[in-house]
């Protein structure tokens, strides 16, 4: 619809829109959650493809709005370390990273329904999710590999090396018919 959502951790989430017709244009602001309750404590925000849901993780959890409803979907607090939460392109999953920069073991990402259900572990280091546009596959970025799985089965299709100078997760992105995917090296 034009807007812009933004966050802001003193104030909390805001939608931006403007107006103003042939006149001189203003932006509206109008404050959609704010952070001093719990579940908007956050440092990562990702809205849902067709722009009515919002996905915050911080604090050791993860909080699913839904933006129409103004009502909260769930809050997920089974996942220790939680950190980048990503929604699938049809909106039928939230996958979710791993954070621990002390790189011990027993990482996962974990996939979600929206309502806060869990489907799926997978084994992963600290790492970023991302699906590809077509939702076909879940791209898992850590500090020294990418690795592609298949969201119909959850089954590994493949690894991609990678070697960070730091203990940053790998992010990655795509072009819009998923044929090309580019993989941040370092």
């Amino acid at each position: 619809d034009g807007s812009l959502l933004v966050s802001d951790e003193s104030e909390g989430i805001s939608k931006l829109t403007l107006s103003g017709g042939d006149g001189p244009l203003r932006v509206n602001r109008s404050l959609l959650l704010h952070s001093k309750s719990a579940e908007a404590q956050f440092g990562w925000l990702n809205v849902s493809p067709d722009g009515t849901g919002i996905v915050i993780t911080g604090q050791g959890a993860a909080a699913v709005y839904d933006l129409g409803k103004k009502s909260t979907l769930s809050i997920i607090t089974e996942q220790p370390m939680i950190s980048r939460a990503v929604w699938s392109p049809d909106r039928k999953w939230i996958a979710t990273g791993y954070w621990n920069n002390r790189v011990s073991g027993g990482a996962e990402a974990h996939i979600f329904t929206p309502d806060g259900k869990r489907v799926q572990k997978l084994p992963a280091g600290s790492c970023a999710p991302a699906f590809t546009p077509d939702g076909r596959r879940l791209i898992l970025g850590s500090t020294h590999e990418y690795v592609e799985w298949d969201t119909a089965t959850w089954q590994e299709l493949r690894r991609h090396p990678r070697e960070a100078s730091g203990l940053d997760m790998g992010l990655s992105a795509f072009s819009s018919a998923a044929n090309l995917m580019v993989l941040q090296a370092s």
